[in-house]
C-alpha cells in the first residue's frame, strides 16, 4: 500500500533476474542485522535497469525485523531537510512504538535519523530501504550519509539501503558506504525476464530481437513485449519497425529531454546524428558536435543539463549517451527535417577539403531529400574502399544509406546485399536480415539475386533452420554458377555445412555434387 509519504509494503513475490551478486550483497546487510549490527549500502542503477525492484525485492526478502520503502519524490529536492523529514515521518507511522520519539526530533537535527532509528528497533530489527535518493536535497543526503556510516560500525539493528541513479554514484554525501552497481541484463537474464512477462510464448528468435534492442533494460524489455500481439510475439506475424515508438523508449529510459534547454536539446540531437555512422561504436567524436554547432550555442556547457539528467556523459573526446536505445529514441524523436539539419551540419564541419571522406559522405546522403545516383555511388565506393580503420559495422551503415538514394533496383539490391553480409559481419544478424528484407521482391539481376540468398543463408546457418539454410544456400549457388565461380562454391560448401548438421547424408552428398536445377535460377535474372 502506498500513502502521502512515499512509503510502500510490498507484499506480492517478486522475481529478479542476473542479479545475484547484488542480491547476495543485500542479503550480508539483512544478516548483520539478524545478528544485532548495523550496516548501509549504496545500489546504484542506471533508469530501467530496475533499482526499485531491487530495493522492493529487499523488503520483501527481508523477514528478521521489519522493512519498508521510502519513495523519493522531485519535491524532496527543493526543501532543506525535506527529504529527512519524508524518512522520519515514513518510520513513525511504520513503527508505532517510535512515534513517542519522533515527536522530539527535528529533520534539521544533526542526530534526527539515529535517534530515531534507535526507538524503532527496540523491539526488532528495521531495514530501511530509500528509493532514488539522488532527488534529494543536499542537507538531506548529508545528514542520511553520516547516519549510513554511523550504523556501518554501530551495534543497532537497523539497516539503511540506498538507491540512486548511476550517474550520480559518486555523490560526496555517500562516499565511504559500501555499494553494489546494477547493470544492464545479460542475454540469459533477459531471455527469463521475457519467458515471465510472456508466460514462456515468445519465439526464440522474437525473444532475441526484443533482447538487442531493450539493450539490457528490464523497463524497456517489458514495454517492447507489452507493445506485440500474441501472433507476434510467437513469430507468426511479423515484428513492428521500429519496435517501440521513441516517446515509449524515452519514457522507458526515463528521459525528459524535451524539458532541456534548446540549447542542451541541439547538441544531444547533433551527438545521436553524429553516432548514426557507427550506432555500436565508442561515442560521438564531440569536437566534431561542437563545430556543428557552431557559434550561436554556449559550447560544451550546453551538454551540462542533459549530463546532470543522466542521458549523456562526456569522457575524454567522446559523447556517450546512456543506452543505445536512448540515443536513438533521442534521434528518431527529432522531426525529418531537424534530422536533415543536422546531418547537413554534421557533413559541414566533418568536411576535408575532398569531399571524399566517408563520414563528410554519409552526413551528406543522410541530409539529402531524395534520390542521388552521384552521390549515392560515391558513398558507396567510400565504404567499399580498402581502410582499415573503417569496422564492418561503418560499412553496411553507408552502403544502406546509399541503397537509400540509388533509384536503379539492381544497383539498390546489391547495396543492400553488401550491407547485409556487412551487419552479418558485425555480429547483427537482425539488422542483415531487415536489410535483405526489401531485396527479394526487387527485379533484380540473377549475380544479385544470388548473393543476397548466399547472406540469407548465412545468417540461416548462424541461427537456424538449417533446413532453410541449405534451401538458400544451393539456390545462392545456381544463381552465381554463371558469373561468380567463387562466390557460388563457398555457397555450395556452406550448403554441405547445412546438410551435415541436418544430418542428412542425401543432402550432403547432393550439395557437394549439384546434380540438381534451382529453380529461378536463369542467367538473365
Amino acid at each position: 500500500m502506498t500513502d502521502v509519504t512515499g512509503t510502500t509494503t510490498v507484499r506480492s513475490p517478486l522475481r529478479l533476474h542476473g542479479r545475484d551478486t547484488e542480491l547476495a550483497a543485500a542479503h550480508t546487510l539483512m544478516g548483520r542485522l539478524a545478528h544485532g549490527t548495523g550496516g548501509a549500502l549504496v545500489c546504484a542503477a542506471g533508469p530501467g535497469l530496475g533499482r526499485t525492484a531491487f530495493l522492493e525485492r529487499a523488503v520483501q526478502d527481508f523477514t528478521a525485523g521489519h522493512a519498508l520503502l521510502v519513495r523519493a519524490v522531485p519535491a524532496h529536492g527543493t526543501r532543506p531537510h525535506g527529504g529527512i523529514g519524508t524518512l522520519l515521518r515514513a518510520v513513525a507511522a511504520a513503527c508505532p512504538h517510535a512515534r513517542g520519539a519522533a515527536e522530539g526530533v527535528q529533520a534539521g537535527e544533526p542526530d534526527a535519523v539515529l535517534r530515531l532509528l534507535r526507538a524503532a528497533t527496540a523491539a526488532r530489527p528495521l531495514l530501511v530501504c530509500v528509493d532514488d535518493v539522488h532527488l534529494w536535497d543536499a542537507p538531506s543526503r548529508t545528514a542520511l550519509g553520516r547516519a549510513a556510516c554511523s550504523l556501518s560500525t554501530s551495534s543497532l539493528p537497523a539497516g539503511l539501503l540506498l538507491s540512486v541513479a548511476g550517474h550520480r554514484a559518486g555523490d560526496p554525501a555517500l562516499a565511504g558506504l559500501p555499494r553494489v552497481r546494477i547493470g544492464p541484463l545479460d542475454g540469459p537474464a533477459a531471455a527469463a525476464l521475457l519467458d515471465d512477462l510472456t508466460d514462456g510464448s515468445a519465439d526464440p528468435a522474437v525473444r532475441e530481437e526484443l533482447a538487442r534492442a531493450a539493450d539490457g533494460s528490464p523497463r524497456l524489455l517489458g514495454e517492447l513485449a507489452a507493445g506485440l500481439t500474441p501472433a507476434q510475439l510467437a513469430g507468426r506475424a511479423p515484428l513492428p519497425r521500429p519496435l517501440a515508438d521513441p516517446a515509449t523508449v524515452l519514457r522507458a529510459c526515463g528521459a525528459r529531454a524535451a524539458e532541456l534547454p534548446p540549447d542542451t536539446r541541439r547538441l544531444l540531437l547533433l551527438a545521436a546524428a553524429a553516432q548514426e555512422q557507427r550506432p555500436a561504436g565508442p561515442g560521438a567524436d564531440a569536437a566534431l558536435v561542437l563545430r556543428a554547432a557552431g557559434p550561436g550555442t554556449s559550447g560544451a556547457a550546453a551538454l551540462a543539463p542533459a549530463e546532470s539528467a543522466g542521458l549523456v556523459r562526456t569522457a575524454g573526446d567522446r559523447i556517450h549517451f546512456a543506452s543505445e536505445p536512448l540515443r536513438r529514441a533521442v534521434y528518431e524523436a527529432a522531426p525529418l527535417a531537424r534530422r536533415r539539419a543536422a546531418h547537413a551540419a554534421l557533413a559541414a564541419a566533418s568536411e576535408d577539403g575532398h569531399g571524399h571522406r566517408l563520414p563528410y559522405l554519409l552526413h551528406r546522403a543522410l541530409a539529402a531529400e531524395g534520390p542521388d545516383p552521384v552521390l549515392a555511388g560515391r558513398l558507396a565506393a567510400a565504404a567499399r574502399a580498402v581502410q582499415p580503420h573503417l569496422s564492418h559495422e561503418e560499412r553496411a551503415v553507408a552502403l544502406a544509406v546509399s541503397a537509400r538514394l540509388t533509384a536503379h533496383d539492381t544497383d539498390r539490391a546489391g547495396r543492400l546485399t553488401e550491407a547485409a553480409d556487412h551487419a552479418r559481419l558485425a555480429g547483427r544478424p537482425a539488422y542483415a536480415r531487415d536489410l535483405l528484407a526489401p531485396v527479394r521482391a526487387l527485379p533484380a539481376a540473377a549475380p544479385v539475386r544470388g548473393r543476397a540468398e548466399l547472406v540469407h543463408g548465412l545468417l540461416s546457418l548462424r541461427d537456424g533452420p538449417v533446413a532453410d539454410a541449405r534451401e538458400e544456400l544451393l539456390l545462392a549457388a545456381a544463381l552465381l554458377g554463371p558469373h561468380d565461380t567463387a562466390a557460388a562454391l563457398a555457397a555450395r560448401l556452406a550448403a554441405t555445412e547445412a546438410a551435415w548438421a541436418m544430418g542428412d547424408a542425401a543432402a550432403y552428398v547432393e550439395a557437394l555434387g549439384g546434380g540438381r536445377e534451382q529453380p529461378g535460377a536463369d542467367a538473365g535474372g
